[in-house]
């Protein structure tokens, strides 16, 4: 978008292509730079920030996962004892049977859900893990660009 303008008694009076006046201006993005005597320039304006800021998200939305695919907590293993005494697990500097593997998740304070997770599944469910929080780093990369446009007053113009 071009803009090229003279200001001549508060009225903003197209200049064409190139010329030479006493004073013209050249807007851009809420900036006017005044100039006495010199040839008129043909200045792009910057695309505003809405469309780049647009842009950002639509380019961060794409690198996020399947929403389908995504699990919020912790993968831990754990070794257990039987409580046999003459069962190897009883012996100093045993680890104990296992590995078994639990999908470990605080549902609210003090209160945390552990789910059985298969050792076929192992892999599956770190991916998951590991989906959900490039979401969550993902919903703040966003909510960062809607704050600083918002900041700008730019968030509900189109952005």
């Amino acid at each position: 978008m071009l803009s090229i303008c003279w200001n001549h008694g508060g009225r903003k009076i197209d200049m064409g292509k190139w010329g030479e006046i006493d004073w013209y201006c050249i807007d851009s993005i809420r900036e006017t730079i005044m100039t006495r005597k010199k040839p008129l320039r043909i200045v792009r304006r910057k695309s505003s920030g809405i469309s780049r800021a647009g842009k950002s998200r639509e380019r961060i939305l794409r690198g996020m996962p399947d929403l389908r695919q995504v699990l919020r907590g912790s993968l831990v293993t754990r070794y257990r004892r039987c409580g046999v005494k003459t069962c190897h697990c009883a012996a100093e500097g045993d680890r104990g049977h296992g590995p078994a593997y639990y999908l470990m998740v605080t549902v609210g304070p003090g209160n945390t859900l552990q789910v059985y997770v298969p050792e076929e599944c192992k892999a599956q469910v770190e991916d998951w893990i590991e989906n959900f929080r490039r979401v969550r780093r993902t919903l703040e990369d966003i909510s960062t660009l809607n704050r600083e446009l918002l900041r700008q007053g730019k968030l509900f113009q189109g952005g």
